[in-house]
């Protein structure tokens, strides 16, 4: 079953909190120049303030990141990108990485109403697995030529050293 198409004014906020986008960059600001341990007290701070789990402020975190990625190539759909669910930019970003055209046309077709979020996440991950297959493919000729030349730099350590003579003093004792 189709979905509605996409309404850009309801997007932005569920249930009276602030978008996935905005919750990101005041989580990142708040974060910045801590470490590790000082970023998980504060999403765990900004979880609890809101009413969410705290992996809800790491994906929006990761979407703001691929956010990023994705306004860097096309700065036109990043704008779109920001009113989309959270899912669906983690996928969109994550599929951008080996495929962008097919990212792209499936953003636009979830956009249109004509797929879902489980849908966008199944064409993504079945795309992942095509791009996998094929770089299989060329790696397994890559590495055999790879393992030749470790071979070749390296076979003077492989040799037994026991059988060459050791020099001037062996004939001393």
């Amino acid at each position: 079953m189709a979905r509605s198409p996409f309404n850009r004014k309801n997007a932005s906020s569920a249930h009276g909190q602030p978008s996935w986008f905005d919750l990101a960059r005041e989580v990142s600001q708040a974060a910045a120049g801590k470490g590790y341990g000082g970023h998980e007290e504060v999403y765990a701070a900004f979880a609890a303030e809101r009413g969410l789990h705290i992996q809800s402020v790491r994906r929006a975190l990761t979407a703001l990141t691929g956010f990023s990625k994705v306004a860097a190539l096309d700065p036109g759909r990043a704008g779109r990108l920001r009113d989309l669910p959270v899912t669906v930019v983690n996928t969109i970003a994550r599929w951008t990485e080996y495929d962008r055209r097919a990212a792209f046309e499936a953003m636009d077709r979830y956009e249109a109403g004509a797929i879902g979020t489980r849908q966008i996440d199944i064409e993504e991950r079945e795309a992942r697995k095509r791009n996998a297959d094929f770089f299989s493919h060329l790696t397994r000729y890559e590495g055999l030529y790879e393992l030749d030349a470790f071979d070749t730099a390296f076979a003077h350590l492989l040799k037994d050293w026991r059988s060459e003579p050791a020099g001037p003093f062996d004939s001393m004792g």
